[in-house]
C-alpha cells in the first residue's frame, strides 16, 4: 500500500514481542513488521497506530523511540472481549525537515480519516498535533479540539511552529477550520494569568487542574464534544509519569478515565499521546500509563453507541427550558446513554455548516441549571460563535 513508503517496520523478535499469548491484545493488532507487509485491506481497521519520534519541535534533535516503548507494554496487556480491528502501521521515518515531518503525518492522517479509520498517534513532540489538525483542513471538516496540557502553549507567532506555540498557529490559521478549542488541566504556575483571559476572550474553554480534578465527570461532556485529542503526557504528575516535569498533575486513573471517555464519543475521530521522554522513563511506568490510556480509548470505544442527536432525534426525550424574556434552550437526553446535549440556535442557512456544532454536549446538571435561569457558559460561546 502507499502508506508504506511514510513507515518503517517493526522488529517485534528485537521488541520481544513475537511470541505473546493469544490472550494478549496483541491478538486483535495487524502489524507492519519484517514478516508482514501492509496492504489495503488492512486499512479495514477501526483504529491505526501511527509512531512518532520526531521532537524537533522541542528543540531535541535526536529521533525518539517512545513508541516502541509504549508498544511494548501495550502488546502485553489482555485483550476484549468485543472484537476491535487494530492496524499498527509502524513508525514514520525520520524526514529532513520538521515541516516534512508535518506534511507526512497530515498525509497518513487524511488518508485514515477518509477511510472511516481512527488515527492513534503515539510519541513526538505535542506540535505534532498541527499535523492532525491540518488532515481534517485537508478534507474541509470544522472541527472541535481538546488539550490535556499542564500548560497553554501560546507563544509568539514570530517563531515557526514549535511545541510551546503550535496553538498560536493552529488558532491564527487561514481558512481557519477550527471552531472550538477546549483545555483541560492547565496548572496556574505555568500560564500567565492574560493568557488565560485571552483564550476567554476568543471564546474558548479554558480549565485548571483543580476544578476538573474536583469534578472528574464534567471532563466527559468536553471530551464527547471533541473531533480530536491530544494528550500532553506533561499534564500527568511525576509520581504516575516518571519523565512528566511536574510533581503535580493529573493521576494516571484520571487519564485513562478520559481516554475511556474519548473512546466513547462517537464524534472523535483522531487522538494523540505527546511529549513522552522514553529517555527519562527509569521504572517504565510512564510506558505503562500510557499503554493503558491508550488500551481505555479501545475499550471505551468498543461501547460507543452510535450516540449523535443530529442523526435521529426519535432516540431523544427533549426538554424545553424557558428563560427570561420568553427565550428557551432545548435540551435532548439520550434514550440509550442517558447523556445530554443542549442545542444552540442555528439559521437554516449555516445548518449544514455547523451540523457537528450546534448541539453541544452537556450533563444534566447544565439541565438543572438552566431551569434556575443560569445559561451555561459553553452555550453562550457556541452561540456566539454560530450567530455571529
Amino acid at each position: 500500500m502507499e502508506l508504506n513508503k511514510y513507515f518503517d517496520c517493526l522488529d517485534l523478535e528485537k521488541m520481544g514481542l513475537n511470541d505473546l499469548d493469544d490472550t494478549c491484545i496483541a491478538g486483535n493488532i495487524i502489524c507492519n513488521n519484517v514478516n508482514y507487509e501492509l496492504n489495503e485491506k488492512d486499512l479495514d481497521a477501526d483504529i491505526a497506530i501511527i509512531g512518532v519520534g520526531e521532537r524537533r519541535g522541542e528543540g531535541v534533535a535526536e529521533y525518539s523511540h517512545a513508541a516502541d516503548a509504549v508498544r511494548k507494554q501495550l502488546y502485553r496487556l489482555k485483550r476484549f472481549s468485543k472484537k476491535i480491528r487494530i492496524t499498527d502501521l509502524g513508525n514514520m521515518k525520520r524526514t529532513d525537515t520538521l515541516e516534512q515531518a508535518y506534511d507526512a503525518l497530515t498525509d497518513v492522517c487524511c488518508r485514515l480519516l477518509q477511510s472511516g479509520v481512527i488515527p492513534l498517534v503515539l510519541g513526538g513532540s505535542n506540535d505534532m498535533a498541527v499535523a492532525t489538525y491540518r488532515a481534517y483542513e485537508m478534507i474541509g471538516q470544522i472541527i472541535n479540539m481538546v488539550g490535556i496540557d499542564s500548560r497553554i502553549d501560546l507563544k509568539s507567532l514570530d517563531r515557526e511552529i514549535s511545541a510551546d506555540n503550535f496553538l498560536a498557529h493552529l488558532f491564527c490559521s487561514e481558512p481557519n477550520y477550527l471552531f472550538n478549542y477546549t483545555h483541560i488541566g492547565y496548572q496556574s504556575y505555568f500560564v500567565d494569568p492574560p493568557l488565560v483571559n485571552l483564550m476567554r476572550s476568543l471564546k474558548f474553554d479554558v480549565y485548571r487542574l483543580g476544578e476538573m480534578q474536583a469534578r472528574l465527570s464534567d471532563t466527559e461532556p468536553l471530551i464527547r464534544n471533541a473531533d480530536t485529542l491530544a494528550v500532553d503526557m506533561n499534564a500527568v504528575r511525576a509520581s504516575d509519569n516518571p519523565c512528566s516535569d511536574s510533581p503535580h498533575g493529573f493521576y494516571g486513573e484520571e487519564l485513562c478515565k478520559m481516554t475511556d471517555y474519548a473512546g466513547m464519543s462517537d464524534k472523535l475521530s483522531s487522538i494523540g499521546f505527546y511529549g513522552y521522554d522514553s529517555d527519562m522513563d527509569f521504572n517504565l511506568n510512564g510506558a505503562r500509563l500510557i499503554a493503558h490510556a491508550v488500551w481505555y480509548f479501545m475499550y471505551g470505544f468498543l461501547w460507543r453507541k452510535n450516540d449523535f442527536p443530529y442523526k435521529d432525534l426519535n432516540n431523544y426525550y427533549r426538554f424545553s427550558v424557558m428563560l427570561e424574556e420568553n427565550n428557551s434552550i432545548i435540551f435532548y437526553k439520550s434514550k440509550k446513554s442517558e447523556r445530554w446535549w443542549m442545542q444552540v440556535p442555528c439559521s437554516s442557512e449555516n445548518r449544514a455548516k455547523y451540523m457537528r456544532h450546534y448541539l453541544v454536549p452537556c450533563t444534566y446538571e447544565d439541565y438543572r441549571k438552566a431551569t434556575e435561569n443560569i445559561i451555561p457558559d459553553r452555550w453562550v460561546n457556541a452561540y456566539e460563535k454560530i450567530n455571529l
